[in-house]
């Protein structure tokens, strides 16, 4: 639309002006509308809280990250490798801006539920070409069948996705061949308020 406009930089400044106001309320009119619609999306996840966690199968697809794979004092102790992970994109973005894509999550290695010294890796998809030191990787993640589900909200109720996915997999005579791993659609990169929080919890299945 704006480059349609461009030609009248130099034949009709004022047209132009009139063309890109009315663009822009053209605009501002569909934030709102979009607003509006997030806002209900936000409100209906919401909704969910009380409901059972619906599993089902998928692929997910192949992917390269950059991986920072450590042993914690206990599960909260995540934050502090997104901390180290935030201080590398910092380092990062302004020499190679279109390194890191939109692909977040963390995989736990450990069996099973662990109240000390778990077992976690957390990535980002990666595209870049720097050779990662301090700890980072690049791995490739495989391509993988999963059950999966989704989480709305804070950290603290998310055993309620783990223990649907558990049970499913029971239900169905299915059997885990990897690693737990979340995918973070929105979380506290992007989101402080914890309600808006949307996490993909997956288990790779045979």
């Amino acid at each position: 639309m704006i480059a349609d406009l461009l030609p009248l930089y130099e034949e009709s400044p004022g047209a132009l002006r009139d063309r890109l106001e009315a663009h822009i309320t053209g605009l501002d009119q569909a934030a709102r509308q979009i607003a509006a619609q997030r806002s209900l999306a936000v409100a209906l996840a919401l909704a969910l809280d009380d409901a059972e966690p619906v599993v089902a199968e998928r692929e997910f697809a192949a992917a390269r990250v950059l991986m920072l794979r450590r042993t914690v004092a206990c599960y909260p102790a995540e934050g502090e490798l997104w901390a180290e992970l935030r201080t590398t994109l910092a380092s990062r973005s302004g020499v190679d801006p279109a390194a890191f894509g939109e692909l977040i999550g963390a995989t736990y290695f450990d069996e099973e539920y662990r109240d000390e010294d778990v077992e976690m890796a957390i990535w980002r998809d990666y595209h870049g070409s720097f050779s990662p030191h301090g700890g980072f990787e690049v791995v490739d993640l495989p391509a993988q069948h999963v059950a999966w589900t989704t989480h709305y909200g804070g950290f603290e109720t998310i055993g309620r996705a783990t223990e649907a996915l558990g049970a499913w997999i029971s239900e169905h005579a299915r059997r885990r061949v990897g690693p737990l791993f979340n995918v973070y659609v929105v979380g506290p990169g992007r989101e402080a308020d914890p309600a808006k929080w949307v996490t993909e919890v997956s288990v790779p299945i045979a």
